[in-house]
């Protein structure tokens, strides 16, 4: 409100805020968070960030991204069909960092530990090269929020790793977003680029490709809505890990890739090209039910309404 006050806490009005990225992108909202309000994360470690940081925050609740089912199975293309090998569907944003030896030690920690989170790593650099201010929870969430685009460009690093090994070993990309055009990527033989879709036209896409690809927005215990996307339309996804996501998933569910050993991957990725038996479409269908089982929007509109439920009841 003008006045300065809040107008959900005035009017007594409960409030749910969605978060679909990291919470340090969001202080400003966050700092001055209504009592009465719940932030919804799509990582379970964002939780953990909130509560640290936010104390204004009295409520978090964990519910990830989910995936949209447009039809039957057993209607969709076999897997040695599909006209589209690797499809993906997603934007490059590399952000110029600023030049400076914090950016540089968080940057080449992350490289050198690619499980930590960017929170994790900026708190490392933070003590060792700010030690007078060590034990200051507020300098610490300042400084992590100075430097949370780090996660922006190590995210679009991996990206293009990804894409850029596959086009160096003879394989054609759909490549459907922005941004790509700065990529390295972008002159190699091989590398469609298309302007990007709507959630629709990306859901057909999907529909046609064999694989998926995918990398995590350096969450670590964490969903993202293209996989499950992917899954519930017949394809298989090629993604890095998380918590979250291999309490569901198994090897012969998901196509795993390591962020520090990408290359390990391609002669699973081979195999499965040439395979002239059942088990790339066996993966599919064990991908597609355990995805309409357990994460579809219907799921999480159950979870949510679940939630609301209990709080009432307190």
């Amino acid at each position: 409100k003008k006045d300065g006050g809040n107008y959900w806490e005035e009017k007594h009005i409960s409030a749910y805020n969605l978060l679909v990225d990291h919470p340090m992108y969001y202080a400003d909202t966050l700092n001055e968070a209504p009592a009465n309000g719940t932030v919804i994360c799509a990582d379970r470690m964002h939780i953990d960030y909130i509560n640290r940081f936010y104390p204004s925050v009295k409520r978090c609740f964990f519910l990830p991204t989910a995936g949209t089912d447009t039809g039957d199975f057993e209607e969709q293309i076999i897997f040695s069909e599909r006209p589209i090998d690797f499809l993906m569907i997603g934007n490059y944003k590399y952000i110029d960092l600023p030049k400076d030896m914090d950016t540089d030690q968080i940057f080449r920690l992350l490289q050198k530990q690619p499980e930590r989170t960017m929170e994790e790593a900026a708190e490392i650099v933070y003590k060792k090269n700010h030690s007078d201010k060590a034990d200051s929870i507020k300098e610490l969430k300042k400084y992590i929020e100075k430097y949370r685009f780090t996660a922006v460009t190590i995210t679009a690093l991996y990206r293009e790793r990804l894409l850029r090994m596959l086009l160096q070993h003879g394989y054609h990309i759909e490549v459907y977003g922005d941004g790509w055009q700065n990529s390295s990527c972008f002159s190699e033989k091989g590398f469609h680029l298309h302007p990007p879709v709507s959630v629709t036209e990306g859901l057909q896409l999907m529909s046609q490709a064999k694989f998926v690809l995918n990398n995590m927005a350096w969450f670590k215990d964490g969903g993202s809505e293209r996989i499950y996307n992917a899954m519930l339309q017949g394809a298989l996804v090629l993604t890095d890990r998380s918590r979250y996501l291999e309490k569901d998933y198994d090897d012969y569910s998901v196509i795993w890739y390591e962020l520090n050993d990408m290359e390990a991957v391609l002669p699973k990725i081979h195999n499965l090209l040439v395979s002239q038996d059942a088990k790339p479409d066996e993966m599919r269908k064990k991908a597609y039910e355990i995805t309409y089982q357990k994460n579809r929007w219907i799921n999480r509109a159950k979870d949510f309404l679940k939630y609301i439920h209990r709080i009432q009841k307190r």
